[in-house]
C-alpha cells in the first residue's frame, strides 16, 4: 500500500469533505462520499456485529451506520482522528494492532469503501478469502469501486483536479465484467454488482438532497445502467 495513505493524507480528510458540505447543503466532493456512504448504511442493519475495512478517519460509522461496529485502517493518523471523533459510535484499531484470527465466524457485514482500485488481483483474493472466513454463514461482503468506462476516466480527471491526484495509486481499473471475473476466482459464488453515482451527483454543487433525489430517480427510470461507481454484494 502506497506511503500516501499512511502518512501524507491529512487525518479526517475524507471526513471533513463530507461534514462541511452536509453543513451547508452542497458541495460536488461532499455529494459524491455522501451518496456512496448511504448506499452502503442501506446494507448495515442496527443489530449487525460490523467490521469496516479500511475505515480512514470512520465516517462510515461515525456518521451514518448504528451497528456494532468496528474500523480498522493501515495509517494510525486516520485512527487516532476516528477515535477522536467517532470512539463513542465503534472501536478504531490500525489493521496491524487488531489480530484477526480469534475473529472467525464473527460479522455478520465487513464493508469495503474504496480500496480494491489500490489492490492487485493476488491481494484482493487473498483480503476477500479472509473476509470470508470472518464472515457469520449467510454474512456478506459490500464495497465499492470505481467504474473504470470512459466517463470515468473524465471524472478521474476533475478529482485529480479539485482533489488529490490518485492516478498514479490506481492500481486495479474495474468495470463490471472484469470485477465479476476476479471475483468468481475467491471463495465467494453468490455475487451481485450494479452500478450506481450517475450524471445527478453534479447537482450536489448546489443542493445535496436534490442530487440524492436526482441520482435515485435515474436509477428507478434506467435501472442502474449508468454509474461511475460500482457497488458489489457478496453472500456467504
Amino acid at each position: 500500500m502506497s506511503d500516501f495513505w499512511i502518512n501524507e493524507l491529512e487525518p479526517g480528510y475524507y471526513d471533513k469533505i463530507i461534514s462541511s458540505g452536509l453543513k451547508v447543503n452542497k458541495g460536488l466532493r461532499a455529494s459524491w462520499h455522501n451518496y456512496t456512504n448511504l448506499i452502503v448504511k442501506e446494507e448495515v442493519m442496527i443489530n449487525d456485529v460490523h467490521l469496516d475495512y479500511a475505515c480512514g478517519p470512520g465516517t462510515l460509522i461515525g456518521q451514518y451506520t448504528k451497528a456494532e461496529s468496528i474500523g480498522v485502517d493501515i495509517s494510525e493518523a486516520q485512527i487516532i482522528y476516528a477515535l477522536k471523533n467517532y470512539g463513542e459510535n465503534g472501536e478504531f484499531f490500525t489493521t496491524k494492532s487488531k489480530d484477526f484470527r480469534v475473529h472467525e465466524r464473527k460479522y455478520n457485514i465487513i464493508t469495503v469503501i474504496g480500496l480494491f482500485e489500490f489492490l492487485d488481483d493476488d491481494e484482493i483474493i487473498k483480503l476477500l478469502n479472509k473476509f470470508y472466513r470472518l464472515l457469520l454463514p449467510d454474512g456478506k461482503v459490500v464495497l465499492t469501486t470505481p467504474n473504470f468506462l470512459s466517463t470515468m476516466h473524465i471524472m478521474s480527471k476533475i478529482q485529480n483536479i479539485i482533489g488529490n491526484d490518485y492516478g498514479g495509486l490506481h492500481i486495479n481499473k474495474f468495470n463490471k465484467r472484469k470485477l465479476v471475473k476476479l471475483m468468481e476466482t475467491s471463495e465467494f459464488h453468490n455475487i451481485e454488482i450494479r452500478k450506481y453515482m450517475n450524471a445527478g451527483v453534479f447537482f450536489g454543487i448546489f443542493n445535496i438532497r436534490f442530487s440524492n433525489t436526482v441520482q435515485k430517480f435515474i436509477e428507478k427510470v434506467f435501472s442502474n445502467f449508468f454509474g461511475f461507481m460500482l457497488f458489489a454484494k457478496l453472500t456467504k
